[in-house]
């Protein structure tokens, strides 16, 4: 699994978007004040960016996993899984944005199971998380938590305690001085 920036040096030859769009409905876009879950006014689906040439900057600088992973094969293809992998966090976090449209695909197979060995495998130093519009999940290898909506400046953070993993939200500025170092807060996207 890739971790840390993705730009158009890492992209896979073969792996061109086509006509799939699924960052244009999971993904919040700040500059245009488009939520996540929706369909970007700008995106027809199935064919793309209709403003593609003068598109938003955070736009232009997105690259999903599967178009630079080669680890990830063709059943990580957005338009046929539902889902868009990236990572937030200097790569500490993978994201896996599941398009509202099938909330619960990521708990299918073949997918879940790989999802859950990201977990193991990153347990240690990150995090994954599911997004389902701005409701986050966070994903161990034995359990899910549900954090529920996200708000601008929620933190996730997680911890393992005797052996037992949890996650929590915090505002950025209220976790507790003594608990700070405790909870692991991968950074990222609010």
């Amino acid at each position: 699994m890739i971790a840390g920036i993705i730009d158009e040096t890492n992209i896979l030859p073969g792996r061109d978007c086509g006509p799939c769009a699924l960052c244009c409905k999971v993904m919040r876009i700040e500059a245009l004040g488009k939520p996540e879950g929706i369909w970007c006014p700008h995106c027809v689906p199935g064919k793309g960016c209709r403003i593609y040439e003068t598109r938003q900057e955070e736009c232009r600088i997105f690259y999903c996993l599967w178009r630079a992973d080669p680890d990830l094969g063709d059943i990580w293809q957005p338009a046929h899984c539902k889902m868009v992998l990236y990572t937030e966090g200097m790569g500490h976090r993978l994201v896996i944005s599941v398009d509202p449209g099938n909330p619960t695909k990521w708990r299918e197979e073949p997918w879940y199971s790989q999802i859950k060995t990201w977990s193991f495998n990153l347990l240690r130093y990150g995090q994954v998380v599911v997004y389902v519009a701005n409701r986050a999940i966070v994903v161990f290898p034995n359990k899910e938590v549900d954090l529920g909506p996200l708000k601008k400046g929620d933190v996730i953070l997680t911890r393992e305690n005797d052996g037992v993993w949890d996650a929590m939200l915090a505002a950025e500025d209220q976790l507790p001085q003594n608990q700070r170092g405790v909870w692991l807060d991968t950074g990222g996207r609010l």
